[in-house]
Parts: structure tokens; C-alpha cells; sequence
């Protein structure tokens, strides 16, 4: 499936910098990233919304992160675009490891705030109750994202994650729908949380793991195995999950220094 991507810094040979978003999430949510670290580093860089997100609606199914991450491999061929560095947050991470895994032209893979290892639902139990929930809201109709959000406030999900998921609901004539099939957002899910990435193949790949520190996602277990396999290991004090939105200018330090060559 041809996904739908935003050149944010172009590149005149070709070769880009390619943000990846989370689950629920879409490209534009690291617009502002990408733009700094091209400014910064003078390097392309160019987002792209993930198979059933944002603008690429549709797809195989049962929709894995394994079809996911082909989606996005075949249309950076199909755009002519050299993918130098994948840089990849959450559930995209591991779609960053897929791609770089099956690819020939990536140098550096940048895992933010996001596990390479094997987990259950449990582990992710917030978000997986939020696409659990969102099986309930295909084909409702909502006279603004507001009242969406505050349905979900009501149903005992706190604001900010409500907010979030708003996101995914756009305007179809006068009322606000889901965009996104939650069935097929959830095989994603339960694909991601099932994939073991420390078995992929990474050889020559400059490989990095980024932990936000007040975020669960990565355990200490995942720094002790990147460390083993050479992986340089980064920590973002007083950051969440949402480190790009907490800390954006140490994110944008960090990933301008290592694709320039540093660690």
C-alpha cells in the first residue's frame, strides 16, 4: 500500500531522515522534530503516516506490524527516497527495526522510548484498553472532537490520553468520525507487542535505544541487551513517553549529533 508521506526538509540527493510516529498517532505529530533536526544538521528529513493512520487508510489484513513496516519500505522505493537513518517512537520503533532490517541504505536506527522485546498486552495495558475501546466508537458520529473527548473522560480515561486519541476522529460532512479501522489497529498492536526484535538482523546498522525516564516502556532488561549487542543507550531526564513533546529541544540535540556522526 502506498502510504502517504510529507517531505519536511528536502534533500537534493535524495537521501532523508525518516520519523516514524506511534500507534493512534500520524506523521505530523513529529513535524516540528524532523524540521529542527534538518534545519540543524542540513540533512533531508521526511514523515510518514503508518499503514491505517492519519492520511494511509486501508491496507492488507489482518494488518501486522510485519505488513506495517512493508508498506513503508515500498513506498520509500516507489518516492525515490534513500532512507539514511529511521528514527522510530513507540509501536513505530519497531517498525523503524523492520525496515532497517530488510533495507540496504540505513546507517542508524533510533528506537525512542521504545522496547525491541517481546510483551504482553498487559504491559501496554493503557493503550490497549484505548484501542479496545475504540471497537465501540466505529460509527458513531460526534458534533465535535470535544465531545469525543469528554465521552471518553466520562468512561473513566484521563484527558490528556483522550485527547490524544481525539486525534484520530475527522470531520465526515457535519459530524466527527474514527478515521482508523480499531480492529485493524489492534492486530497492529498485538503484532508489535509479539514481535522480538533482538532477532532481526541489524549487522552495520548503527543501532540506538532512547529512554524517556518517567516513562515504563523500557526496561532495564532492554538497556542491558542493547548494551551487549553494542547499541549506544540515551536517556532523556524529566521526559514521559511523549519525549518529543516534553523535551523536544534534548531530542532534537541528540538525534542532530548522532545522524552527523556522534553518539
Amino acid at each position: 500500500m502506498k502510504l502517504v508521506t510529507n517531505v519536511v526538509c528536502p534533500s537534493s540527493m535524495g537521501t532523508y531522515v525518516v520519523f516514524l510516529h506511534g500507534i493512534l498517532g500520524r506523521g505530523s505529530n513529529w513535524r516540528t522534530i524532523a524540521r529542527k533536526v534538518g534545519q540543524v544538521s542540513g540533512v533531508g528529513t521526511m514523515t510518514v503516516d503508518l499503514t491505517n493512520h492519519g492520511g494511509s487508510l486501508g491496507g492488507v489484513r489482518p494488518l501486522t506490524i510485519q505488513a506495517t513496516a512493508k508498506d513503508v519500505i515500498e513506498t520509500l522505493a516507489a518516492e525515490s527516497v534513500e532512507c539514511r537513518a529511521v528514527v522510530g517512537h513507540s509501536f513505530g520503533g519497531k517498525v523503524a527495526m523492520l525496515v532497517a532490517s530488510q533495507t540496504t541504505e540505513v546507517e542508524s536506527l533510533w528506537m525512542l522510548d521504545s522496547s525491541p522485546s517481546l510483551r504482553t498486552s498487559q504491559s501496554a495495558e493503557e493503550v490497549y484498553r484505548v484501542v479496545r475501546y475504540a471497537q465501540s466508537l466505529a460509527g458513531r458520529k460526534f458534533e465535535s472532537r470535544n465531545a469525543g473527548v469528554a465521552l471518553m473522560v466520562s468512561d473513566g480515561f484521563t484527558r490528556p490520553l483522550a485527547m490524544w486519541f481525539a486525534m484520530n476522529l475527522i470531520k465526515s460532512g457535519s459530524a466527527f468520525e474514527l478515521s482508523i479501522d480499531p480492529k485493524a489497529t489492534e492486530q497492529q498492536l498485538l503484532s508489535y507487542l509479539q514481535l522480538d526484535g533482538w532477532q532481526l538482523p541489524l549487522d552495520g546498522v548503527a543501532c540506538h535505544l532512547v529512554r524517556a525516564e518517567n516513562s515504563p516502556v523500557v526496561l532495564q532488561e532492554d538497556l542491558g541487551l542493547a548494551e551487549g549487542k553494542g547499541w549506544h543507550n540515551h536517556l532523556v531526564h524529566d521526559a514521559g513517553h511523549w519525549l518529543h513533546a516534553d523535551q523536544p529541544k534534548v531530542l532534537v540535540e541528540m538525534l542532530t549529533r548522532g545522524i552527523s556522526g556522534g553518539v
